[in-house]
């Protein structure tokens, strides 16, 4: 069932690019398995008619009326499922061997329809190919992008991280990546707690969803409670020890 699978989106792959505008063809698979992921059921000898991009009809094979023009593709012994969504991703990263160029084909053939980039110093970059995969010029899965990571000190990986040690360089940060058109904001740890809280409201009067490692000095009930997108509890056994009102880390950090 595997294989078919992937044999089926490797096949889509091929007439993929054009498929997000107004101008994408009128695609129908027939004769495919749906599978209904929300109750585990399968439909056999299904027709999916897909037109502008989206699902224009579902049902069986012979039932559904198939507009003239639409390209048929014969899905005998191939299953269908909602195309999935890798939520952790950073495609633009120069230790990933190829880039994009490598891995977006790799994506879209093993289903993965959509993305969430978890930070990148390359800002530039990500939206580029974020407007390219919308525009249909290049085949990739939708991506929703974060930016450069706000971070307190000291920072785990600073080209890809934005210092943000007081509220006032948290809500500056938070401004410019909001005008730059990213699709939600990325916090990290080492954050002070009034630097996150500060970083939790400006990032709802952007209306902009906030993805975080919960700080080291909240707990993760009250960052959920506070509305994070996406708690990731502190790593375990990391010690701080406050000081001057602050706080220092006391042992190793690892990412």
């Amino acid at each position: 069932m595997t294989f078919r699978l992937f044999a089926l989106t490797a096949l889509l792959a091929l007439w993929a690019p054009p498929l997000s505008g107004q101008g994408a063809p009128s695609v129908a698979l027939t004769h495919v398995s749906v599978v209904e992921v929300g109750t585990g059921r399968l439909q056999s000898n299904q027709t999916v008619v897909i037109n502008g991009g989206r699902i224009a009809a579902v049902g069986r094979t012979g039932s559904v009326p198939v507009p003239t023009g639409t390209m048929n593709v014969d899905a005998t012994g191939k299953y269908l499922i909602p195309g999935l969504w890798d939520m952790h991703t950073h495609v633009v990263d120069p230790d990933m061997p190829g880039g994009p160029e490598v891995s977006f084909p790799l994506l879209v053939a093993n289903g993965i329809t959509g993305i969430r980039d978890m930070g990148s110093s390359d800002l530039d970059s990500i939206i580029k190919l974020r407007g390219e995969v919308r525009a249909g010029t290049r085949l990739g899965p939708r991506i929703l992008v974060a930016g450069k990571v706000l971070d307190g000190v000291p920072l785990v990986a600073p080209p890809d991280e934005w210092p943000a040690r007081t509220p006032v360089e948290a809500r500056r940060a938070i401004d410019s990546l909001a005008t730059r058109g990213v699709d939600f904001i990325k916090s990290y740890e080492m954050l002070q707690r009034d630097v996150f809280l500060a970083i939790v409201d400006r990032a709802k009067r952007h209306r902009l969803p906030l993805a975080a490692h919960v700080p080291l000095v909240i707990d993760a009930a009250e960052a959920s409670d506070l509305g994070v997108w996406r708690p990731i509890l502190p790593m375990s056994r990391v010690r701080v020890k406050p000081r001057g009102g602050r706080f220092v880390m006391v042992t190793a950090r690892r990412r």
